[in-house]
């Protein structure tokens, strides 16, 4: 409904009553009260001799940050990809600062074999041949 537990101040339902929405700003309060992992990924970092990108991963155990080739071309699905790998490992009770790597290796082999075949960014990357590697790196 309408008060699904993302608001962050009370707010009245349909009917003008408020509480729903004090429920609504309990829940929020004691979902806050718990750590969140937050990642921010394609933070480009260009120097002269060897542009990286990262990834970033804010913990309640530090900040974490996973460097990979920057490729200079956009491929679709990029982040469909890396959102994909990042819940899978977390589904799998993989930490986050883990999962990133894993995430990062992963579309960095995809995108470099696909940019060696001069695919176009529309078409998305070959990522199929190397599911067989992140399924092995995820089982460790």
């Amino acid at each position: 409904g309408r008060h699904s537990g993302r608001c962050l101040t009370p707010l009245p339902d349909e009917h003008g009553s408020a509480e729903a929405g004090r429920r609504c700003g309990t829940a929020a309060a004691k979902k806050a009260s718990h750590p969140q992992d937050v990642v921010i990924t394609g933070v480009k970092c260009r120097d002269e001799k060897h542009p990286v990108i990262y990834n970033i991963a804010a913990t309640a155990n530090g900040i974490y940050r996973h460097q990979s080739p920057f490729f200079d071309r956009s491929f679709s699905g990029t982040g469909d990809l890396f959102a994909s790998v990042l819940c899978g490992c977390r589904t799998k009770g993989i930490c986050t600062e883990d999962a990133i790597l894993l995430a990062g290796k992963f579309l960095s082999h995809s995108i470099g074999d696909t940019m060696k075949e001069n695919t176009s960014g529309r078409d998305g990357v070959n990522f199929e041949k190397f599911l067989i590697d992140l399924i092995a790196d995820s089982n460790v």
